[in-house]
Protein backbone atom coordinates (compact mmCIF):
# COMPACT_ATOMS: atom_id res chain seq x y z
CA UNK A 1 0.00 0.00 0.00
CA UNK A 2 2.82 2.38 0.89
CA UNK A 3 4.51 1.81 -2.48
CA UNK A 4 1.26 2.69 -4.28
CA UNK A 5 0.94 5.96 -2.35
CA UNK A 6 4.55 6.88 -3.07
CA UNK A 7 4.13 6.08 -6.76
CA UNK A 8 1.06 8.33 -6.97
CA UNK A 9 2.86 11.24 -5.32
CA UNK A 10 5.97 10.86 -7.49
CA UNK A 11 3.81 10.72 -10.61
CA UNK A 12 1.94 13.83 -9.46
CA UNK A 13 5.26 15.66 -9.10
CA UNK A 14 6.11 14.75 -12.68
CA UNK A 15 2.69 15.91 -13.89
CA UNK A 16 3.20 19.21 -12.08
CA UNK A 17 6.57 19.64 -13.78
CA UNK A 18 4.98 19.03 -17.19
CA UNK A 19 2.35 21.68 -16.49
CA UNK A 20 4.90 24.24 -15.31
CA UNK A 21 7.05 23.67 -18.40
CA UNK A 22 4.00 24.04 -20.64
CA UNK A 23 3.01 27.26 -18.87
CA UNK A 24 6.49 28.68 -19.32
CA UNK A 25 6.59 27.82 -23.01
CA UNK A 26 3.19 29.39 -23.67
CA UNK A 27 3.98 32.38 -21.49
CA UNK A 28 7.20 33.11 -23.38
CA UNK A 29 5.65 32.75 -26.83
CA UNK A 30 2.58 34.81 -26.02
CA UNK A 31 4.56 37.62 -24.39
CA UNK A 32 7.05 37.83 -27.24
CA UNK A 33 4.19 37.86 -29.76
CA UNK A 34 2.60 40.73 -27.86
CA UNK A 35 5.92 42.56 -27.99
CA UNK A 36 6.20 42.19 -31.77
CA UNK A 37 2.61 43.32 -32.31
CA UNK A 38 3.18 46.43 -30.21
CA UNK A 39 6.30 47.36 -32.20
CA UNK A 40 4.22 47.44 -35.40
CA UNK A 41 1.18 49.13 -33.94
CA UNK A 42 2.45 51.58 -31.34
CA UNK A 43 6.12 52.34 -31.84
CA UNK A 44 6.41 54.59 -28.81
CA UNK A 45 4.65 52.28 -26.39
CA UNK A 46 6.87 50.89 -23.66
CA UNK A 47 7.33 47.11 -23.71
CA UNK A 48 6.47 46.85 -20.03
CA UNK A 49 2.86 47.80 -20.80
CA UNK A 50 2.47 44.68 -22.92
CA UNK A 51 2.44 42.35 -19.98
CA UNK A 52 0.08 44.24 -17.71
CA UNK A 53 -2.97 42.18 -18.65
CA UNK A 54 -1.36 38.73 -18.79
CA UNK A 55 -2.69 36.16 -16.35
CA UNK A 56 0.55 35.25 -14.59
CA UNK A 57 -0.88 33.48 -11.55
CA UNK A 58 1.12 30.35 -12.36
CA UNK A 59 4.37 32.24 -12.90
CA UNK A 60 6.12 32.79 -9.52
CA UNK A 61 7.31 36.30 -8.62
CA UNK A 62 6.18 37.67 -11.98
CA UNK A 63 4.93 40.92 -10.46
CA UNK A 64 8.34 41.55 -8.92
CA UNK A 65 10.09 40.93 -12.24
CA UNK A 66 7.64 43.16 -14.07
CA UNK A 67 8.32 46.01 -11.66
CA UNK A 68 12.07 45.50 -11.96
CA UNK A 69 11.80 45.64 -15.74
CA UNK A 70 10.29 49.11 -15.62
CA UNK A 71 13.39 50.30 -13.76
CA UNK A 72 15.85 48.56 -16.06
CA UNK A 73 17.47 49.83 -19.23
CA UNK A 74 17.75 46.35 -20.71
CA UNK A 75 15.88 45.12 -23.74
CA UNK A 76 12.54 43.61 -22.81
CA UNK A 77 13.17 40.41 -24.76
CA UNK A 78 16.51 39.80 -23.06
CA UNK A 79 14.97 40.34 -19.65
CA UNK A 80 12.14 37.96 -20.47
CA UNK A 81 14.52 35.23 -21.69
CA UNK A 82 16.56 35.52 -18.50
CA UNK A 83 13.45 35.25 -16.36
CA UNK A 84 12.14 32.21 -18.22
CA UNK A 85 15.52 30.47 -18.26
CA UNK A 86 15.81 30.71 -14.47
CA UNK A 87 12.31 29.32 -14.05
CA UNK A 88 13.03 26.33 -16.31
CA UNK A 89 15.88 25.28 -14.04
CA UNK A 90 13.89 26.11 -10.91
CA UNK A 91 11.10 23.82 -12.14
CA UNK A 92 13.48 20.87 -12.25
CA UNK A 93 14.96 21.78 -8.87
CA UNK A 94 11.48 21.86 -7.33
CA UNK A 95 10.74 18.46 -8.87
CA UNK A 96 13.83 16.93 -7.23
CA UNK A 97 12.90 18.59 -3.94
CA UNK A 98 9.42 17.05 -4.03
CA UNK A 99 10.82 13.61 -4.88
CA UNK A 100 13.19 13.62 -1.90
CA UNK A 101 10.48 15.01 0.39
CA UNK A 102 8.03 12.29 -0.71
CA UNK A 103 10.53 9.52 -0.03
CA UNK A 104 11.48 10.86 3.41
CA UNK A 105 7.84 11.40 4.34
CA UNK A 106 6.92 7.79 3.58
CA UNK A 107 10.23 6.29 4.73
CA UNK A 108 11.23 8.42 7.75
CA UNK A 109 13.63 5.66 8.80
CA UNK A 110 16.18 7.28 6.51
CA UNK A 111 16.28 10.27 8.87
CA UNK A 112 17.63 8.19 11.77
CA UNK A 113 21.25 8.72 10.75
CA UNK A 114 20.86 12.51 10.61
CA UNK A 115 21.22 15.01 13.42
CA UNK A 116 17.92 16.84 13.50
CA UNK A 117 18.16 20.49 14.54
CA UNK A 118 14.82 21.85 15.77
CA UNK A 119 14.24 25.53 16.44
CA UNK A 120 12.62 26.87 19.59
CA UNK A 121 9.34 27.62 17.84
CA UNK A 122 8.91 23.98 16.78
CA UNK A 123 9.74 22.56 20.19
CA UNK A 124 7.75 24.92 22.39
CA UNK A 125 5.29 26.75 20.15
CA UNK A 126 4.12 24.06 17.72
CA UNK A 127 1.74 21.31 18.83
CA UNK A 128 0.93 19.85 15.39
CA UNK A 129 3.27 16.89 14.90
CA UNK A 130 2.64 16.89 11.13
CA UNK A 131 3.98 20.44 10.82
CA UNK A 132 7.05 19.46 12.84
CA UNK A 133 7.65 16.45 10.59
CA UNK A 134 7.19 18.56 7.47
CA UNK A 135 9.71 21.10 8.74
CA UNK A 136 12.28 18.42 9.57
CA UNK A 137 11.94 16.85 6.11
CA UNK A 138 12.15 20.17 4.27
CA UNK A 139 15.31 21.17 6.15
CA UNK A 140 16.90 17.83 5.32
CA UNK A 141 15.96 18.03 1.63
CA UNK A 142 17.32 21.58 1.36
CA UNK A 143 20.60 20.17 2.63
CA UNK A 144 20.49 17.49 -0.08
CA UNK A 145 19.97 19.89 -2.98
CA UNK A 146 21.97 22.92 -1.87
CA UNK A 147 24.89 22.04 -4.17
CA UNK A 148 22.84 22.63 -7.37
CA UNK A 149 24.69 19.67 -8.87
CA UNK A 150 22.77 16.75 -10.38
CA UNK A 151 25.72 14.45 -9.67
CA UNK A 152 25.39 15.19 -5.96
CA UNK A 153 21.64 14.63 -6.08
CA UNK A 154 22.15 11.26 -7.76
CA UNK A 155 24.64 10.32 -5.05
CA UNK A 156 21.99 11.05 -2.43
CA UNK A 157 19.65 8.54 -4.05
CA UNK A 158 22.39 5.97 -3.44
CA UNK A 159 23.74 6.99 -0.04
CA UNK A 160 20.36 7.79 1.54
CA UNK A 161 17.84 5.54 -0.21
CA UNK A 162 20.10 2.72 -1.41
CA UNK A 163 19.30 2.89 -5.12
CA UNK A 164 21.16 3.85 -8.28
CA UNK A 165 19.49 6.39 -10.55
CA UNK A 166 21.35 6.46 -13.85
CA UNK A 167 21.25 9.54 -16.07
CA UNK A 168 23.06 9.90 -19.37
CA UNK A 169 26.34 11.77 -19.11
CA UNK A 170 25.17 14.33 -21.65
CA UNK A 171 22.07 15.11 -19.59
CA UNK A 172 24.12 15.50 -16.41
CA UNK A 173 26.35 17.96 -18.25
CA UNK A 174 23.34 19.82 -19.68
CA UNK A 175 21.81 20.35 -16.26
CA UNK A 176 25.13 21.22 -14.63
CA UNK A 177 25.74 23.85 -17.29
CA UNK A 178 22.20 25.14 -16.75
CA UNK A 179 22.86 25.51 -13.03
CA UNK A 180 26.05 27.48 -13.70
CA UNK A 181 24.30 29.72 -16.23
CA UNK A 182 21.51 30.33 -13.71
CA UNK A 183 24.12 31.38 -11.15
CA UNK A 184 25.77 33.76 -13.62
CA UNK A 185 22.45 35.37 -14.48
CA UNK A 186 21.63 35.78 -10.80
CA UNK A 187 24.95 36.94 -9.44
CA UNK A 188 26.99 38.37 -12.33
CA UNK A 189 24.48 39.86 -14.78
CA UNK A 190 25.11 37.00 -17.20
CA UNK A 191 28.79 37.90 -17.72
CA UNK A 192 31.10 34.88 -17.96
CA UNK A 193 33.81 34.94 -15.29
CA UNK A 194 36.74 32.72 -14.34
CA UNK A 195 34.62 30.87 -11.75
CA UNK A 196 32.15 29.77 -14.45
CA UNK A 197 34.96 28.56 -16.74
CA UNK A 198 36.87 26.76 -13.97
CA UNK A 199 33.71 24.98 -12.74
CA UNK A 200 33.01 23.65 -16.23
CA UNK A 201 36.62 22.56 -16.69
CA UNK A 202 36.49 20.73 -13.36
CA UNK A 203 33.56 18.70 -14.71
CA UNK A 204 35.26 18.26 -18.13
CA UNK A 205 32.45 20.18 -19.84
CA UNK A 206 33.46 21.99 -23.00
CA UNK A 207 32.10 25.44 -23.74
CA UNK A 208 32.56 28.10 -26.39
CA UNK A 209 31.98 30.85 -23.84
CA UNK A 210 35.00 32.90 -22.80
CA UNK A 211 35.64 35.19 -19.85
CA UNK A 212 33.90 38.50 -20.45
CA UNK A 213 31.24 37.09 -22.79
CA UNK A 214 27.61 37.96 -22.08
CA UNK A 215 25.18 35.06 -21.99
CA UNK A 216 22.18 37.32 -22.50
CA UNK A 217 22.26 37.37 -26.30
CA UNK A 218 22.39 33.57 -26.46
CA UNK A 219 19.70 32.77 -23.90
CA UNK A 220 17.11 31.88 -26.52
CA UNK A 221 19.37 29.04 -27.71
CA UNK A 222 20.09 27.99 -24.13
CA UNK A 223 16.37 27.84 -23.36
CA UNK A 224 15.81 25.55 -26.36
CA UNK A 225 18.49 23.19 -25.03
CA UNK A 226 16.82 22.64 -21.67
CA UNK A 227 13.08 23.15 -22.13
CA UNK A 228 12.64 19.79 -23.90
CA UNK A 229 15.29 17.86 -21.98
CA UNK A 230 14.10 18.77 -18.49
CA UNK A 231 10.73 16.95 -18.78
CA UNK A 232 12.42 13.94 -20.40
CA UNK A 233 15.06 13.70 -17.67
CA UNK A 234 12.40 14.07 -14.99
CA UNK A 235 10.34 11.31 -16.61
CA UNK A 236 13.38 9.04 -16.72
CA UNK A 237 14.05 9.62 -13.01
CA UNK A 238 10.39 9.00 -12.19
CA UNK A 239 10.27 5.69 -14.08
CA UNK A 240 13.46 4.45 -12.41
CA UNK A 241 12.20 5.43 -8.96
CA UNK A 242 8.86 3.69 -9.39
CA UNK A 243 10.59 0.46 -10.46
CA UNK A 244 12.89 0.63 -7.45
CA UNK A 245 10.32 1.42 -4.76
CA UNK A 246 10.42 -2.19 -3.45
CA UNK A 247 14.19 -1.85 -3.14
CA UNK A 248 13.83 1.45 -1.27
CA UNK A 249 11.27 -0.03 1.14
CA UNK A 250 13.48 -3.05 1.81
CA UNK A 251 16.48 -0.79 2.40
CA UNK A 252 14.48 1.40 4.81
CA UNK A 253 14.05 -1.54 7.18
CA UNK A 254 17.82 -1.72 7.56
CA UNK A 255 18.28 2.01 8.19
Amino acid sequence: MKQVEVEIEITNSLTKLYQKEKNLHEFLNFTLLSYVISIYTTKNKEATNLIGSIDSSLIPDFKKYKNNLSESQRDFRDYLNEYVYKLHYQTFEEFIFEIFATLLNHFPEFLKKDNIDLGYELIFEQSDINIIRKNIIEKRVKNYIQSNNLKYWLQKFKTVFGINIRIQKQDIETLYLASRIRNLLTHNNGIVNHIFISELRKENIKTEYQIGNSLINNLKNEIEKIENRIPEIAEDITNQLIKKLPQIEAYSTKA
